[in-house]
């Protein structure tokens, strides 16, 4: 987080806009994993989800790939995205607007770099990337890096905390469901 941030704002300062926004838009993404993880600590402390789910699911959020690097599939962002917005709403529509750059579509390929003139049927080609976000940069860094302290700073120990807690008095009742937890996700992979 901290080094998508410092270049972010590197970018920024540099009036490099475009990069500043994708690597503020990756921080989000990473902010995102994080709520998703303490929402789903919380939700097998509270026994309303099953902590070899739970693991299964950790498994593929943090050491899960696109490319088959690695031997799980990772989650889709945009799903987990989709959960933490349901805690701090508004986020899932930040980061969309901090997409549209990152993408050859309209602000992508168009928008910040030409303005056009309807009226004369004239196009002007230029970086429009500072003007038109250079001013918002900075708080949408402020809001990811205020969300981060809150999750990773007070939620996450508290919620690793109760997990500990959990998984010390649900010990043998993890040992004993364990192997057919296992079983059934092998009979899913087939």
């Amino acid at each position: 987080m901290l080094d998508l941030l410092e270049q972010s704002h590197a970018l920024y300062a540099a009036s490099q806009l475009l990069g500043a926004r994708i690597l503020l838009r990756s921080a989000f993404e990473t902010a995102a994993v994080l709520i998703h993880l303490n929402q789903a600590t919380r939700q097998v402390v509270a026994g309303t989800a099953n902590f070899h789910e739970f693991s299964e699911r950790t498994t593929r959020l943090l050491l899960g790939s696109r490319d088959k690097s690695t031997p799980h599939e990772s989650i889709n962002i945009l799903g987990v995205l989709n959960k933490a917005d349901k805690r701090y709403p508004g986020l899932e529509q930040l980061y969309a607007e901090l997409s549209e750059g990152a993408h050859p579509n309209f602000e992508g390929m168009l928008f910040g770099y030409s303005e056009s003139d309807w009226q004369s049927h004239t196009t002007n080609f230029q970086n429009r990337w500072g003007v038109l976000y250079g001013g918002r940069h900075l708080e949408a860094m402020r809001a990811c890096m205020v969300i981060f302290d809150v999750e990773y700073n007070h939620e996450w120990p508290d919620a690793f905390e109760a997990l500990e807690r959990w998984i010390e008095r649900n010990d043998v009742m993890l040992e004993e469901t364990k192997s057919s937890f296992l079983q059934s996700v092998r009979l899913v992979d087939r």
